[in-house]
């Protein structure tokens, strides 16, 4: 199905009204009138992937199977396809496409026990665009107007889940019902990041723009200079971060005891071991970054536990 969305918050839309009437009369009456400054925390045209226009295409397919012979196993695919697009949005995410499938199977040694089996891909690549500003504390829109700031990342996520699980009813004269169940959880997050305006690297090139040759006497690009200024293999090809991955492993234990016709004692035990990497967290301190106090989070690493028991009763 095809789907268009258009969300905007008061402070969305207050943007618009501000950013339009800046690029239409200027910002020294415009913006001077609406916001009192042409300072911004952030860039006017940035948006919100939650509260941006989007247009979305989307196909969902359901295949269930069962073999001759074999009406104890059923097997079941699902495949998903997802495609948005965020036309209006100059700066934040800008599309974003990705698919998932699901192979599920159930294999039924009675009608009181049952075991079942899945695992599932997903795959999403989106991108976004920002501009850098050339001060660390503002983004002015009379003077951050070159193209060369802008910067972006292309990012592929890509997801694993395996799950198995057996419930076992009619256990001691049909009073009792056990299950467990087991899920592994691999996800990996890729990200490369991009100069808009960078075509080429040349050691030894930089400013001013009357450089025309750097290391080993190479003709330099005067089109590639980024906002940092110097062309350099450190500020034009930015190294790309390192992937984002997590790791979780969770076991379930379940049971129900019936009591009586109207009453009956459930307990369950989930045991859950959460393992991630991440750059935005790992080894930042207080001062690590300029202008930003870190607060030393760190990514998700932990083990838990989980017990329950509850007791129910019908009254009907």
């Amino acid at each position: 199905y095809h789907q268009t969305f258009t969300e905007k918050t008061i402070e969305e839309k207050s943007k618009d009204v501000a950013a339009t009437a800046y690029l239409a009369a200027g910002c020294e009456t415009a913006l001077a009138i609406a916001y009192g400054s042409c300072q911004w925390d952030n860039n006017p045209n940035q948006r919100k992937y939650l509260y941006a226009d989007r247009d979305r295409d989307q196909v969902r397919g359901k295949l269930g199977y069962t073999p001759p012979g074999l009406s104890r196993l059923t097997l079941q695919v699902d495949l998903g396809l997802n495609k948005d697009d965020y036309a209006n949005s100059i700066y934040g995410l800008q599309d974003s496409k990705g698919w998932n499938s699901t192979l599920d199977a159930t294999y039924a040694f009675s009608s009181d026990f049952v075991f079942n089996a899945f695992f599932s891909h997903e795959n999403i690549k989106s991108s976004q665009l920002s501009r850098t500003s050339s001060t660390q504390y503002y983004f002015d829109v009379r003077t951050d107007t070159n193209g060369q700031q802008d910067w972006g990342y292309d990012m592929n996520d890509t997801t694993n889940t395996l799950g198995i699980g057996l419930k076992h009813k009619g256990l001691l004269d049909g009073k009792l019902e056990l299950g467990g169940n087991a899920t592994v959880v691999m996800a990996n997050t890729a990200y490369a990041t991009h100069w808009s305006g960078i075509t080429t690297v040349v050691p030894g090139c930089g400013t001013p723009a009357s450089a025309t040759t750097g290391a080993n006497g190479t003709a330099c690009t005067t089109t590639t200079v980024p906002a940092s200024g110097a062309v350099t293999a450190a500020t034009s090809l930015p190294l790309p971060f390192p992937d984002i991955t997590n790791r979780a492993y969770t076991l379930g234990l379940n049971g129900r005891y019936e009591l009586d016709k109207n009453s009956a004692i459930r307990a369950s035990y989930t045991w859950q071991k959460m393992k991630s990497e991440d750059w935005a967290y790992d080894n930042v301190g207080p001062s690590t970054i300029s202008a930003v106090v870190g607060d030393m989070e760190r990514p998700p690493n932990y083990t838990a536990q989980f017990f329950g028991l509850s007791y129910q009763h019908t009254f009907w």
